[in-house]
């Protein structure tokens, strides 16, 4: 009778501790909500992959795994305000005269959260536009500024580690390696011609890319 008793009050014990572990671990989870928006910060240190973004995430939850869709849309616009003066010599192409690039990504992503901290992995479908005039030459008395258009789309595959400051705020960092498609032209100038005419190049071809260890370092809020 009296190992019973010890037996009852020892499984009560373990299980009010267990229970008392549990709930000292959930109040440390992070509150998890449906929506947050981002930006990668590398721009402010000009070290950004893609240009100036904003980005959105729908977490989803469904038989106790965690997901997510996410999509990102960005641009950049650089416009030469005193460009050099043209004279009546092949002068090369010294600077961007105009650059414009815009790029957009949406995909899928599985997480694991362990408390303040959070695994994730998936994988993003981009588009990316980039469009450049430089400063050139004139030739006979006519202006000529070579220019570049390159069009990207490809597959994207990522990792990801996020912190959670607060449940509503977070910092995260993620790799990702790229395959692409790459849709380029090259409008420039044949000064060798007789006479010296404009020539286009233009290009079709597959990129790899495993060299981009860090492809955002983002800043999200959380609602």
């Amino acid at each position: 009778m009296r190992k019973k008793t010890w037996m009852i009050c020892l499984l009560l014990c373990l299980g009010w501790q267990l229970q008392a572990q549990e709930k000292e671990e959930n109040s440390r989870e992070v509150e998890r909500y449906t929506w947050d928006i981002g930006t990668d910060l590398l721009f402010l240190i000009n070290k950004n992959v893609v240009p100036p973004s904003l980005f959105v995430r729908w977490n989803r939850e469904k038989d106790n795994k965690l997901s997510a869709y996410r999509f990102r849309l960005g641009a950049d616009f650089a416009q030469h305000l005193n460009p050099n003066k043209i004279d009546t010599s092949w002068a090369g192409s010294s600077f961007k005269k105009t650059a414009f690039t815009l790029f957009s990504s949406v995909g899928k992503e599985w997480q694991k959260q362990f408390n303040q901290f959070q695994l994730f992995y998936g994988a993003d479908v981009f588009l990316q536009y980039t469009y450049e005039v430089y400063e050139g030459a004139i030739l006979f008395g006519k202006d000529y500024y070579p220019r570049n258009r390159n069009l990207i789309t490809g597959i994207s595959p990522f990792v990801g580690m996020k912190f959670f400051i607060h449940s509503r705020i977070s910092l995260s960092a993620e790799a990702h390696a790229n395959m692409a498609y790459n849709s380029m032209a090259i409008h420039s100038f044949d000064a060798v011609a007789n006479p010296p005419t404009p020539s286009k190049l233009t290009a079709n071809f597959f990129q790899l890319r495993f060299n981009q260890p860090l492809y955002v370092f983002q800043l999200s809020y959380h609602f």
